[in-house]
């Protein structure tokens, strides 16, 4: 009578060298196994140690692939951000211009108003920008302690 889960085997047939035979009994009388059993264990370790590569080259390819993916991802990336700055120093460069050829000079009497103004609005922008930035980053608690504490410097003679 079978047994329900026994376990099927297959017979392989190969033919080796006498003196690998020999070097075969020796080794199973050495360990305390039979022959079968120490050929066994011998291809089954190398049946293991194989799939265990083979599992490793699947591991290795798989990392490949999404490396690729990543730096198709980060070069799209890099040529998106790219085209942004060309718009944006294109648009920097239309405004000097514009600026350098259409403002006219300041005179003498108005130059010290006007530096003080100049300084009014650089403050503006930066802190227009400091904001920005933080609100893009998510530190916008570290931008309003930072831009509290200027505005106040600012404001005391």
């Amino acid at each position: 009578m079978k047994r329900a889960n026994a376990i099927k085997t297959a017979r392989i047939n190969f033919r080796i060298t006498t003196a690998e035979n020999d070097w075969l009994i020796s080794q199973a009388k050495t360990e305390g196994k039979s022959v079968a059993a120490l050929l066994r264990e011998i291809v089954l370790d190398d049946l293991r140690s194989t799939q265990r590569a083979s599992a490793m080259e699947n591991h290795i390819l798989e990392f490949e692939r999404r490396l690729v993916n990543t730096l198709h991802y980060l070069t799209k990336e890099m040529r998106r951000l790219n085209s942004t700055e060309q718009v944006t120093l294109s648009a920097i460069d239309i405004f000097l211009r514009t600026y350098l050829t259409h403002t006219p000079p300041i005179q003498e009497a108005n130059r010290e108003f006007a530096r003080q103004e100049a300084k009014r609005r650089y403050d503006e922008i930066i802190t227009a920008i400091h904001r920005g930035l933080s609100d893009d980053f998510g530190i916008t608690e570290v931008a309003r302690t930072f831009l509290t504490s200027e505005e106040n410097e600012h404001e005391q003679p």
